[in-house]
């Protein structure tokens, strides 16, 4: 899987390996062991990235969180693939586009 941030609702996504987390309170701190940059996440977040522990596509993400939260579909889309599309640039998701 290659890191990149041009994430589509087919784009198959995971965690990145290697990352080091921990919770302190409600808020989870990220450490990406190859550039040394930390991140904190609220809750929301930290949900996405439990989510995505093991390998899923954008598409089932979305179609998760939309059954959970009563929100506007396709603000919701754009909140998902926003987020998605840091993590990418910051190394933090290992992420795949099929072809076609």
């Amino acid at each position: 899987m290659k890191n990149f941030a041009a994430i589509t609702f087919t784009s198959e996504i995971r965690q990145n390996k290697d990352i080091i987390q921990t919770y302190v309170g409600n808020d989870l701190l990220l450490m990406n062991i190859i550039s040394g940059k930390y991140f904190e996440f609220d809750y929301i977040s930290a949900e996405i990235w439990e989510r995505i522990s093991n390998e899923t596509t954008v598409s089932d993400l979305i179609t998760e969180l939309m059954a959970k939260y009563e929100e506007n579909a396709s603000h919701l889309q754009d909140d998902v693939l926003e987020f998605l599309g840091f993590l990418a640039e910051n190394g933090l998701i290992e992420t795949n586009t099929p072809a076609g």
